[in-house]
């Protein structure tokens, strides 16, 4: 059924309105979506810059819902119990060469990064979802590399139980 809107979509140039709760559904068939809040439209745009930055929390809940990429407070605290290293969560975007400068900091700072959790999936043929790693290694360059992601625009959040 979804290949078939999208054939008549592509085909005929027929603009449809699809109201779904579904992340397959909206990769499949959406280039354009708006994120409804008790009725109300909070945000719109591309299916890839709502989901992958989402600039609403009703966007953002869906995302985590649908994507699960981010730990819970319980998979936290269980992370926490069986890694001693810094956690931080990134997320990971469509930049060109951002995966590579993200491994480069790291390697450069000599910290460990050890990916504990995460998800990454593909919305209109571009990666987003988040990464937990665990950083090891002298405090000043974990707060190094943490830095200079941050000045690379790197969208990290640190993990604190």
């Amino acid at each position: 059924m979804l290949a078939l809107l999208r054939q008549v979509n592509r085909d005929l140039g027929v603009t449809i309105v699809l109201i779904t709760h579904e992340l397959d559904v909206i990769r499949s068939v959406t280039d354009r979506v708006a994120v409804l809040d008790r009725g109300r439209v909070v945000e719109s745009g591309s299916a890839y810059d709502v989901f992958a930055r989402p600039k609403s929390e009703a966007a953002a809940q869906f995302v985590r819902t649908a994507l699960r990429d981010r730990p819970s407070p319980e998979t936290l605290a269980r992370l926490r119990a069986r890694h001693s290293g810094r956690l931080i969560t990134v997320r990971i975007r469509d930049h060109e060469g951002f995966s590579t400068r993200l491994a480069r900091t790291f390697l450069d700072h000599g910290v460990a990064a050890d990916i504990v959790f995460g998800g990454i999936s593909e919305l209109q043929e571009r990666p987003f979802g988040s990464l937990t790693f665990e950083l090891t290694g002298a405090d000043s360059s974990v707060d190094a590399a943490v830095a200079a992601l941050r000045a690379d625009g790197a969208e990290l959040t640190e993990e604190e139980t």
